[in-house]
């Protein structure tokens, strides 16, 4: 009767193997976002804090040899 509940277990503790690294990959995911949610934070300060030079114009890019400028990536797509 020993030798049943042995073949009876042992898939069962295959199967308990394979929750517990579901578990700790899950866990293990969920500190990695933990960790980023302060630079998260400190980023969106930062970019509250720092106004942006959307008003400016944006310089021309400089000329190439032959004196033609570079096209856009815009024109290019």
């Amino acid at each position: 009767m020993s030798r049943f509940r042995l073949l009876a277990l042992l898939p069962l503790a295959g199967a308990l193997g394979g929750c517990v690294g579901a578990v700790i990959g899950t866990t293990a995911d969920v500190a990695i976002e933990v960790a980023k949610i302060p630079f998260k934070v400190g980023a969106a300060v930062i970019d509250v804090a720092i106004p942006d030079d959307d008003g400016k114009a944006k310089p021309e890019p400089a000329a190439d040899a032959d004196g033609a400028h570079p096209r856009s990536d815009a024109a290019t797509h």
